[in-house]
């Protein structure tokens, strides 16, 4: 439908309501003086009903040719008006409806003068005569001569004129007001407010369109001025301005979720599937002003240790601790619900990451620990502290508030990597407990040294440099009083001019004379859990849930780690039901099997404690690279 209306002379488009004029069959608004109300219309589409109308151009035409169409023969038949659909040809004067196959010709036969009262009020109908057109082909209607007023109208008993509602929508406008929208499509912005009423304006007012059309709303009753619009209405404004409000709703009390998701919430909630939305704005462009607009939210990173926190801007009862060691300054995070599980934990598994934090902090460092049910155990991360520094005394005066907070804990075992300061803080503020070293950070530690002596090109070519140093990283899984005597057996084998007696060297000061790194403490004999990993792994999933992001804002890495809070007790409950299982990888259990298999046998006196070293050195280490 590419023509224009006869009033309004806008382009008539496929989904606004017209209808054809039975004589030029040229198609006006249903909305520009057609007579026709929007419940009568759909009425007639809905019944495959042809509407009479005759446009006002034609109308007048007809009432000049009058004199000279007198005395023909009447036309069996009069022209039909379509409804919304590809104009008739002027010789039939039927059209069907817009999108539907074509309908037959409905006769709309008219006495020749009224002769009832309910003929005389049926204004709709038009009123024949045995005028004829001028060619003979269909009757014209009679049109007195009359001024050009708005046509009234038709009076139908059986509907009503359309009723207008209003909907106010707070946090519709860019600065944050609100819009009066009606389901006409106008929209309306405050213009003054008093005591008993507000005026409401047409937001339409720019450098090239001013509309003045007007609204006064006395409490819940809106009247409209007698100030026409001067534009077209929008039929989704009302959608367009609920997706608007909720997204900057969502802006205030999500600063921290991603943009686009903010954006996709607040479209699936109020708009239609497969409805058209022509004055919401694309999706990236919704993004991108989110995120510029949430800039000025945010509360900035603080740029050094000497300053105060927003409150408002952390989660109630989640900030634990706000510890100051001389310059240094450590903040302790944890719901009360993950202090409850680790006060109760028997083994505290202690570790840090140092890429999502940003200075003035230093790193990232989590206390997890293993819940158990009936069904399966899982690690889950219970506490975090943000810190400043890594020295003994910062990791002192966070145990010591945390144990001020759960002041009888249950741990009996901590399992840590090798950083000395951690592990002498632990000696002074938890001398009964048991510490571990992770197997993992112990090989990691071995083959750093293997790189730094440049025999990493030997090991990769898997002869008798790899196989030498897998065994030393091997002695880890023997009895702790056997791991001294397997370390001297390996060295008494060895060359004094090999190469590899720079790294017995570093093995035998490390590992075997360090009063901290004790042989015991790094000894995993018989240990089910002999890692630290699922921390490892945890620090992973952190980052990825930041986007891969590095130096995080302070307060956006809080947000995260609330989130993580939820997701304790969440999945907790699911480990309970027995709906969440940890998950190991089919090579980890076949390493795990192989391993235990072989300390049974040992147990059981079948196989020699050099078989021992031989068969986990070939399973334990890390991959040459070909």
């Amino acid at each position: 439908m590419d023509s224009k209306c006869r009033e309004c002379n806008r382009v008539v488009t496929s989904r606004q309501h017209a209808i054809a004029c039975d004589s030029c069959s040229l198609w006006t608004h249903r909305k520009c003086n057609t007579g026709y109300s929007f419940s009568r219309y759909r009425k007639a589409v809905a019944d495959g009903e042809d509407l009479p109308f005759e446009c006002r151009q034609c109308q007048r035409s007809q009432s000049h040719s009058q004199s000279s169409t007198i005395g023909q023969p009447e036309s069996p038949t009069t022209g039909t008006a379509s409804i919304h659909g590809q104009p008739e040809s002027p010789t039939t004067g039927t059209a069907s409806i817009h999108g539907q196959p074509e309908l037959p010709a409905f006769l709309h036969e008219q006495p020749d003068s009224p002769t009832s009262d309910s003929a005389c009020l049926d204004r709709s109908a038009p009123v024949l005569s045995d005028i004829s057109s001028l060619n003979g082909s269909f009757a014209q209607p009679l049109v007195p001569e009359e001024p050009l007023i708005e046509d009234p109208i038709p009076h139908t008993s059986d509907t009503e004129p359309e009723e207008i509602t209003w909907q106010v929508i707070k946090g519709a406008t860019q600065r944050g007001g609100a819009h009066l929208i009606n389901s006409a499509g106008f929209t309306y912005v405050k213009q003054k407010v008093t005591k008993t009423s507000t005026v409401w304006i047409c937001s339409k007012r720019n450098k090239t369109l001013k509309c003045a059309a007007r609204v006064h709303q006395r409490g819940q009753h809106f009247c409209p001025t007698e100030t026409q619009h001067n534009h077209p209405s929008a039929p989704d404004a009302l959608t367009s301005a609920k997706v608007r409000a909720t997204l900057k709703e969502s802006l205030t009390s999500h600063q921290f979720t991603a943009g686009s998701a903010l954006v996709t919430d607040a479209v699936h909630k109020h708009v239609t599937v497969g409805a058209p939305c022509p004055s919401l704005p694309t999706q990236s462009a919704m993004i991108r002003v989110a995120n510029r607009r949430r800039q000025g939210i945010r509360p900035k990173h603080p740029t050094d240790l000497n300053f105060d926190l927003k409150m408002d801007a952390i989660p109630e009862d989640f900030l634990q601790a706000d510890i100051t060691v001389g310059p240094r300054r450590h903040l302790l995070y944890s719901s009360p619900h993950q202090l409850k599980l680790l006060a109760a934990a028997k083994t505290w598994y202690m570790d840090g990451t140092f890429r999502l934090v940003k200075a003035p902090f230093t790193q990232l460092y989590s206390i997890h620990a293993f819940i158990r049910s009936e069904h399966s155990t899982k690690q889950f991360p219970l506490a975090f502290i943000i810190m400043s520094g890594k020295k003994e005394a910062d990791y002192k005066a966070v145990l010591k508030v945390l144990l001020d907070i759960i002041p009888e804990p249950s741990v009996s075992k901590v399992v840590l990597d090798f950083e000395a300061a951690v592990w002498k803080a632990v000696k002074q503020v938890l001398p009964h407990v048991i510490i571990q070293g992770c197997a993992f950070h112990f090989s990691q530690a071995i083959w750093r040294k293997i790189q730094e002596l440049g025999l990493q090109q030997a090991y990769n070519r898997k002869q008798g440099t790899y196989m030498y140093c897998r065994r030393l990283m091997a002695l880890a899984f023997l009895p702790s009083n056997f791991i001294i005597s397997q370390f001297e057996a390996i060295r008494d084998a060895t060359p004094s001019n090999s190469p590899l007696q720079p790294l017995l060297e570093y093995f035998y000061c490390q590992w075997i004379q360090n009063p901290i790194f004790d042989v015991s403490s790094w000894c995993i004999y018989m240990q089910p859990i002999r890692t630290n990993n699922n921390c490892e792994g945890w620090h992973n999933r952190l980052g990825s849930k930041a986007g891969r992001q590095q130096n995080l804002n302070l307060y956006k890495l809080i947000h995260l780690l609330n989130n993580e809070a939820k997701e304790v007790s969440l999945n907790v409950q699911l480990l309970s039901d027995g709906r969440l299982k940890h998950y190991q990888s089919k090579e980890c259990k076949k390493t795990y099997t192989i391993i235990h298999d072989a300390w049974e046998r040992l147990q059981k006196g079948d196989i020699s404690i050099k078989k021992v070293l031989k068969i986990v050195a070939y399973v334990n280490g890390p991959r040459p690279k070909v």
